[in-house]
């Protein structure tokens, strides 16, 4: 019987297209750095986390796992992503959750352009005073359960002390979301938010010295 081994690689300087692609839960990629096009391209688990900006279409295809941004993104971020969760600490670029079909995006900075666009499932959180066009799919206010949810989104890039109330949930235009739905996290969150938060104490660390 074979066992299940979690690999932590921490990686700096700079990073080119697909980082993290089609990981599937076993290894968990942490960057100082940056990204460019498609992080995390089809994941079906693990985590990829980028202590900097990232280019366009992160978490494209997402089924599993977490992405988690601590500078900007650039457009598509979670294009026909189906499951897991995306989080920018930064802004993010036009053409969020185009095509989403499950799955969480939290936007925590500003956003451009249209969030939402063929939306057919999942929840994206964005700010409400962004200059951003809503208009592609519904807009929710958020009630006890997503505020929960969000501040526990946040957490994972170390955003602490979101304002819940700036906030509106994004969900697909034809299906309006049952009061608190707000999936949870993938099952192995805890640990892996544990070695997130390791090791971006460190890079705090390096960056006061």
């Amino acid at each position: 019987m074979g066992v299940e081994t979690r690999v932590g690689v921490f990686i700096t300087g700079e990073a080119g297209d697909f980082l993290g692609a089609f990981n599937a839960g076993a290894l968990i990629l942490i960057r100082r750095g940056s990204a460019k096009d498609y992080p995390g391209y089809a994941m079906s688990g693990g985590e990829v986390g980028v202590v900097g900006s990232v280019g366009r279409a992160a978490g494209a295809f997402l089924s599993g796992g977490r992405i988690l941004v601590w500078g900007s993104a650039g457009p598509y971020t979670g294009l026909r992503m189906r499951g897991g969760a995306v989080v920018v600490k930064g802004d993010a670029g036009e053409g969020a959750a185009c095509g989403q079909a499950g799955g969480e995006i939290a936007l925590l900075g500003k956003c451009a352009g249209t969030v939402g666009a063929g939306m057919v499932g999942g929840v994206a959180f964005v700010r409400k005073e962004t200059a951003v066009d809503l208009s592609a799919a519904r807009t929710e206010p958020l009630d006890a359960a997503a505020a929960t949810r969000l501040r526990e989104l946040a957490s994972w890039v170390k955003a602490a002390g979101v304002n819940t109330a700036d906030f509106v949930r994004v969900v697909p235009a034809a299906v309006k979301s049952p009061a608190g739905a707000a999936p949870r996290a993938p099952g192995a969150a805890d640990e892996a938010k544990a070695f997130v938060d390791s090791f971006v104490s460190r890079v705090e660390e390096d960056d006061d010295g």
